[in-house]
């Protein structure tokens, strides 16, 4: 598809598959965030945002100049799943809602 736009585009054809594993993560983690900020929990998504974008600026800074446009697709897909996974794992422990893609009973009894 990318080929469509021209040859000229064919090398952002890696950085897109990096972006596309991390935006991947993302859509399977579920709304997170608004669970997050829909029952009260704006501090610590607050935190947790603060905490990926220094994530994805430090592995840019590092990841940039030795891999080019393949370094910044990896740092921001990085910083875009450790935000989705951190508050994933918020709202599994505090709120016992599984929003995932597998949607499990969190209240089961064994």
């Amino acid at each position: 598809v990318i080929k469509l736009f021209g040859p000229e585009f064919a090398p952002a054809f890696e950085p897109m598959l990096i972006l596309l594993v991390g935006q991947s993560i993302n859509a399977a983690t579920g709304s997170v965030g608004y669970l997050m900020l829909m029952t009260g929990h704006q501090r610590p998504a607050t935190w947790m945002l603060g905490a990926a974008s220094i994530l994805t600026i430090t592995l840019n800074l590092l990841l940039i100049p030795r891999m080019g446009l393949n370094g910044a697709a990896i740092g921001t897909a990085v910083g875009v799943s450790f935000l989705n996974l951190a508050m994933l794992t918020f709202v599994t422990r505090h709120l016992h809602i599984d929003p995932t893609l597998f949607g499990r009973n969190l209240h089961a009894t064994a």
